[in-house]
């Protein structure tokens, strides 16, 4: 069965880890689950609302084109990851924030 983890939202769901290493188990951060997509204009750095598919950046990028006459784009999918400890208390940020790392 697999693990139980509390996402950020506060609710617990089954989910499997992504990827782990000894102490530490990687997951897909439920509270913005799947992949999310942005344009940014590389001449004048504004950049398109976050969406959850390509198609709407690149109409972004066309819209953004039509209006400034900018030609030059980067289209950007990011997912939301956490790291969970497998054993043991969390331990401490080390950027000295002094929030969870787990």
């Amino acid at each position: 069965m697999p693990r139980t983890y509390p996402p950020t939202g506060g609710r617990w769901r089954p989910v499997r880890p992504l990827a782990r290493d000894a102490e530490r188990l990687l997951y897909e951060d439920t509270a913005v689950p799947g992949f999310r997509v942005r344009s940014w204009c590389l001449m004048c750095g504004r950049y398109s609302p976050e969406g959850v598919n390509a198609d709407s950046a690149r109409m972004w990028c066309l819209e953004h084109n039509r209006t400034t006459g900018h030609a030059s784009y980067r289209v950007a999918e990011t997912q939301y990851l956490v790291v969970a400890r497998e054993v043991g208390e969390p331990g401490r940020c080390r950027c000295r924030r002094g929030e969870p790392e787990g």
